[in-house]
């Protein structure tokens, strides 16, 4: 079962989090040292933060409500009888 080429492997999802998530973090890190060294004190800071910030969490719920609509239009689309037919 471990040769299956369907299921997903441990070490591949271990090395794209291991290789994404620090850059990620980095990467909105980079944008708020950039953002602070701009500003003029630290409530000036704290507000534009949301500026980079914001539109992070709109791209998250971009992905979110694409993957929604993706897995209702494979769902409706589905269909178990011609599933079993062709695997025959």
């Amino acid at each position: 079962m471990a040769d299956d080429p369907q299921r997903p492997q441990l070490g591949t999802w271990l090395a794209l989090v291991i290789w994404v998530v620090p850059a990620v973090a980095g990467l909105g890190l980079g944008g708020m040292v950039l953002v602070s060294a701009r500003a003029q004190g630290f409530q000036d800071a704290y507000q534009l933060g949301s500026v980079v910030v914001a539109p992070v969490l709109l791209l998250g719920l971009f992905i979110w409500l694409l993957n929604g609509l993706l897995l209702w239009f494979g769902g409706r689309s589905f269909r178990r009888g011609r599933l079993l037919i062709s695997s025959l």
